[in-house]
């Protein structure tokens, strides 16, 4: 009858809306009862799809253990961060200075045309294999 009311097999519910500067966010909070895609409305034209689980098991925020961690990983190289005891920041910074790999090819970059221009300027100039010139006798 296009009174605006939900179809069988529909659920409608009006959710919390706020906004700030760069962003909207829905709350649902226990509006939702059965899992389920849903898509949200403006009049006809669908905004977005949404996908809900009912099941806490999918929610369950249990982790694993470092050795069950490592024994997915057996023979790969594996690094497992304790965030408790450092900052993430720190911890971040000592992987990082590691491997500062980009001074050593920037030296030896450094290195290499400074030899070319010596090479060129002692030994004369580089050979050109493509271009030769000739003398068309007219």
């Amino acid at each position: 009858d296009g009174g605006g009311r939900p179809v069988a097999g529909q659920v409608e519910f009006i959710p919390e809306l706020r906004q700030n500067e760069h962003n909207t966010t829905l709350y649902i909070d226990d509006q939702i009862k059965e899992s389920g895609n849903y898509r949200l409305l403006k009049g006809d034209s669908t905004l977005a799809l949404f996908a809900f689980n009912a099941k806490n098991q999918e929610s369950n925020l249990k982790y694993s253990t470092n050795n069950a961690i490592e024994s997915v990983f057996p023979h790969q190289n594996v690094k497992l961060i304790e965030s408790d005891k450092n900052s993430m920041k720190n911890i971040v910074q000592s992987l990082d200075n590691q491997t500062q790999l980009w001074k050593l090819f920037l030296m030896l970059t450094l290195l290499f045309i400074l030899t070319e221009i010596l090479l060129i300027r002692f030994f004369g100039k580089p050979i050109s294999f493509f271009l030769s010139e000739k003398k068309l006798d007219s």
